[in-house]
C-alpha cells in the first residue's frame, strides 16, 4: 500500500504544471536577455527488477551551441542509484558540426521496442499485466562527432561506445491491483564488456508533424565490436535500416487528403551477435497494437540477429461514412485498412531457444491484413485483423492517435 500511495503522489506531482495550464518557462522567455534556457523533467516508472524508480533530469541549452543534461534516480527494490550525464557542443558555420560525450548507468530493456515505451510498460505493470520487456544493467560511455546536412534535415556521425552489461534477477511481482499475478522471469543478457564503433546516417524531414504534414524518416546504422577496441569481450557486426513516411492519396476529407503510411524495418547481424543487440519485431501488448506492431502476433517481441518487417496503413478518414451517409451516426470516426509482414533469422547455435535467454521468433514469415476504426467514442481505436496463414481473426484496441 505504501508503494501505491507513493506512486499516486508522484503522478499527481507530475500533473501539477498541466493542471494550471502552464508550460515550463525558460529564462529566455521571462527576460528575453539570458542566452540560455533550462528544462526539468521528473519521471516515475516501475518494473520487476527495480521496483519503483523515480528520477529527475535537468537540461541546459545555450545559444553558443552548448547543451548538457544530468539525470539522477533511485531504484526502490534493487537499491541502486541511476546516473546519466551528457555534454554536447555545436560549432562551425551555422553550427553544422556537433559532438557529444555521455555516461549512463541504469536499467535498460534487453531488446528495444520501436512502438512501446517504458512508460506504457509501467502503466500495464501497475494494472497487473505481464511486462513487455526483459532488462539488464548497462554502464555506458559514448563519444560521438558528426555533421548536419540538407538544412539540418539529415546528419552523419561516427561514435565510439564502451559498455558493461550485467543481467538482473526478477525481484518483485505485482503489488497493486492484481497481487496474485506472477510476472515472468527476467531473461538474461550476455554479460561482459563491449567496445564498438558505429557509423550512422539519419534523415528526419519533420520531427513533429501535424495532421496536414507529411513525414519522411530514414535511419541507417552500422556497428562493429572487436576485442582490440577497449578490450571488448565479444566481436560482432550489425546493421540497421529503417524507412518510414506518408504519401497523400486519392479522395479528401474537407482539405485533408487520405494518406498511406508505410514502414520498412530491417536489420542484419553476424551469428555471434549478443542477444541485447538483436533487433525485434513488435507484437501486440495487452491488446494495444499501434502502427508498427504486428496485430496478430501474440508473442510480444520476436527477435533474431537479422529480421525484416513491413507495415502499411491507408487512412480513408471519414470518406466511406460520408459516401454511405452515416456521418451523423459516426461523428469524427475514421476508417483505415492495414497490413504487415515480418520474419526473423537466428543461428542454430543461438541460446535464444533456452529458457533463460529465450526470445520469440518467426521462422517462416508472418503476414496479416486488417481494418481499423479511429476516434471511436472520440478516444479509442479498434482493430480487426486476420493472420494470412490461418483462419484466425484477432481483435485489438488502442487509444486514438496514440496506441
Amino acid at each position: 500500500m505504501n508503494y501505491l500511495l507513493f506512486y499516486a503522489l508522484c503522478i499527481s506531482l507530475l500533473s501539477i504544471p498541466s493542471a494550471f495550464g502552464e508550460q515550463p518557462q525558460t529564462t529566455n522567455e521571462k527576460t528575453n536577455e539570458k542566452p540560455y534556457k533550462t528544462e526539468l523533467e521528473p519521471y516515475v516508472g516501475i518494473n520487476r527488477v527495480d521496483g519503483i524508480y523515480p528520477k529527475m533530469t535537468g537540461k541546459l541549452f545555450h545559444d553558443n551551441g552548448f547543451s548538457g543534461s544530468l539525470t539522477v534516480g533511485k531504484t526502490f527494490e534493487s537499491k541502486r542509484y541511476l546516473y546519466g550525464i551528457e555534454l554536447g557542443q555545436k560549432w562551425g558555420a551555422s553550427k553544422k558540426w556537433f559532438s557529444t560525450v555521455s555516461y549512463n548507468d541504469g536499467t535498460v530493456p534487453r531488446i528495444k521496442s520501436k512502438v512501446f515505451s517504458e512508460t506504457i510498460n509501467s502503466i500495464m505493470y501497475f494494472f497487473g499485466r505481464d511486462e513487455y520487456f526483459d532488462y539488464f544493467r548497462n554502464r555506458r560511455y559514448k563519444g560521438e562527432i558528426g555533421r548536419y546536412l540538407f538544412s539540418n534535415k539529415a546528419s552523419i556521425s561516427v561514435a565510439v561506445h564502451y559498455e558493461k552489461h550485467e543481467s538482473l534477477p526478477k525481484l518483485i511481482d505485482n503489488e497493486f491491483f492484481n497481487k496474485n499475478h506472477i510476472q515472468p522471469i527476467n531473461r538474461s543478457a550476455y554479460n561482459g564488456h563491449y567496445g564498438s564503433m558505429s557509423f550512422s546516417i539519419l534523415w528526419n524531414d519533420i520531427s513533429s508533424p501535424t495532421q496536414s504534414q507529411l513525414v519522411r524518416n530514414a535511419e541507417f546504422t552500422f556497428e562493429q565490436a572487436e576485442p582490440s577496441l577497449f578490450s571488448s569481450d565479444h566481436s560482432f557486426k550489425r546493421a540497421v535500416f529503417i524507412l518510414d513516411g506518408d504519401i497523400d492519396t486519392f479522395f479528401r476529407n474537407a482539405t485533408i487528403p487520405n494518406r498511406l503510411k508505410y514502414r520498412i524495418d530491417t536489420s542484419w547481424g553476424t551469428e555471434d551477435l549478443p542477444i541485447q543487440y538483436y533487433s525485434a519485431i513488435d507484437g501486440r501488448f495487452s491488446g494495444l497494437s499501434p502502427f508498427g506492431a504486428v496485430k496478430t502476433l501474440d508473442k510480444g517481441q520476436v527477435g533474431g540477429n537479422s529480421h525484416i518487417a513491413l507495415f502499411a496503413e491507408h487512412t480513408f478518414r471519414s470518406v466511406p461514412f460520408d459516401i454511405l451517409r452515416l456521418k451523423k451516426l459516426t461523428g469524427s470516426m475514421e476508417f483505415s485498412v492495414n497490413g504487415a509482414y515480418g520474419k526473423t533469422w537466428a543461428p542454430s547455435t543461438s541460446p535464444i531457444r533456452c529458457a533463460n535467454y529465450y526470445t520469440g521468433r518467426i521462422n517462416s514469415g508472418h503476414g496479416e491484413i486488417g481494418i481499423s476504426f479511429q476516434n471511436v467514442f472520440r478516444y479509442f481505436r479498434l482493430h480487426l485483423s486476420k493472420h494470412l496463414d490461418s483462419s484466425d481473426y484477432f481483435f485489438n484496441w488502442g487509444f486514438a492517435k496514440l496506441y
